[in-house]
């Protein structure tokens, strides 16, 4: 018998060097892939002046007979944790944003009725009620009114009914055109192979990560988390299969033709176009380090004298500079135009001419002494230069994209029972099944 997933620990794993022997898959190995100014004049050479200033069991009545054990979730244990154990990621990605979003005809949520053995979903043959998705013993009626409750676990219903939609067309694909005995016995292969992973491979890492030498540690570490080993062993099973659903159907690097590249450049050019940046360095009289204005200028106008005069910028930047770089020799690595917060500095370090000193400016904070070291232009990148940037990005595209139809696909060929037939299209209600 199949067990069920337990949803609340995400996984994300892909299966290498499936071959198909004798119709029944067998898995070899498993990879863990585990961002208003003043200005004043320099009126004579040397000299500024100024200018201005556990299990439960059994379905609701009326279930119609789908009727197997329950592994309730604990959602005590943040989403991920599993994840953070193995290395692998969810399938997430995979469920529409929207999903929680449109408004239901579903009843609204009854705490009452908030019971583990409650029938949610069904995908293809495999139920799914509450609690794989949620520990009811934690569920208040504060709880299920307060804001996005709902929503989260519309979320998490709906990543589960796509995970097991994928596993099923895997296990499926593999034993197409079987007879029933040989099809029922190369599910249960697949499965024991998936099985022999987890323990030969998965449980010795995990166990490795938690540095848990010995069996009793780990199950104490998993009693700690409020995990199973046989929920993970479920959730690990079917994530896996569903990933390599994923890997047999959807190309890995989807052909991006040199026409895609061209056009994708002159669709997004502003994507290649980079903006005018400068090294400059900075004197500073700060007026909150002055008693006057007038005594700030009067600070600042030496200085620039004192470089006039031959001495080392960067030497008279950390002796009487009080700016922010003051330490660095005044200096400041490469900046975007746009990018300074003063306007004014921002403005001369982008349009006086580079190794000259510019005039006393003033903003807010005081007033300055700018030197650019070194300016570039804006400009457009040529076409040639990012085409390996280009292509990746194409791939990723196209990959998405068949990957979004290929999920399509899925959904509509299996039958699929939920309590938000909204969230899932194509699906139909819950209520058909349980006859309510």
């Amino acid at each position: 018998m199949h067990l069920p997933l337990n949803n609340a620990y995400n996984t994300r794993c892909v299966g290498h060097g499936l071959l198909v022997w004798n119709g029944i898959v067998t898995l070899m190995g498993v990879l863990l892939t585990t961002a208003s100014s003043t200005a004043y004049s320099q009126s004579s050479p040397g000299q500024y002046q100024v200018n201005s200033p556990p299990i439960v069991g059994g379905l609701p009545p009326g279930s119609k007979g789908l009727q197997q054990p329950v592994y309730v979730a604990d959602r005590s244990v943040p989403r991920g944790a599993y994840s953070s154990l193995s290395g692998q990621q969810d399938l997430s990605e995979y469920v529409d944003d929207k999903v929680g979003l449109v408004p239901s005809n579903a009843p609204p949520l009854d705490l009452n009725r908030f019971a583990a053995g409650e029938l949610i979903a069904v995908v293809g043959k495999e139920p799914i009620l509450i609690g794989h998705l949620i520990d009811p013993k934690k569920v208040t009626e504060d709880r299920i009114d307060s804001p996005g409750f709902e929503m989260g676990l519309r979320k998490a219903l709906a990543e589960v009914i796509m995970r097991k939609a994928l596993a099923q067309r895997f296990v499926n694909d593999q034993v197409s055109g079987k007879s029933v005995k040989e099809r029922e016995e190369g599910e249960r292969h697949i499965r024991r192979k998936v099985t022999q992973i987890f323990y030969d491979s998965i449980v010795p890492d995990m166990k490795k990560k938690q540095k848990c030498e010995t069996d009793e540690e780990f199950y104490a570490f998993l009693e700690k988390s409020q995990m199973t080993l046989q929920t993970l062993q479920n959730d690990y099973a079917e994530t896996m299969l569903a990933r390599q659903c994923i890997n047999e159907n959807v190309p890995e690097k989807p052909a991006a033709e040199l026409i895609d590249l061209a056009e994708y450049y002159d669709d997004h050019i502003d994507e290649f176009k980079k903006p005018a940046k400068a090294r400059f360095q900075i004197l500073t009289a700060e007026f909150s380090k002055h008693p006057s204005k007038e005594s700030a200028f009067g600070a600042i106008a030496e200085m620039g004298n004192q470089v006039i005069g031959g001495r080392p910028f960067e030497t008279v930047a950390r002796s009487m500079s009080n700016g922010y770089a003051a330490s660095e020799g005044g200096y400041y690595d490469w900046t975007t135009q746009s990018a300074l917060k003063s306007k004014v500095i921002d403005e001369v370090v982008f349009s006086i001419e580079p190794q000259k000193l510019s005039q006393i400016i003033e903003d807010t904070d005081g007033f300055h002494i700018v030197r650019v070291i070194e300016r570039k232009n804006a400009q457009v990148v040529p076409f040639h230069e990012v085409q390996p940037e280009i292509k990746k990005k194409i791939v990723e595209i196209k990959k998405k994209q068949t990957e979004k139809d290929y999920m399509q696909k899925v959904r509509e060929t299996t039958p699929v029972w939920t309590r938000w037939p909204e969230d899932f299209p194509g699906s139909m209600p819950i209520s058909d099944v349980i006859g309510q």
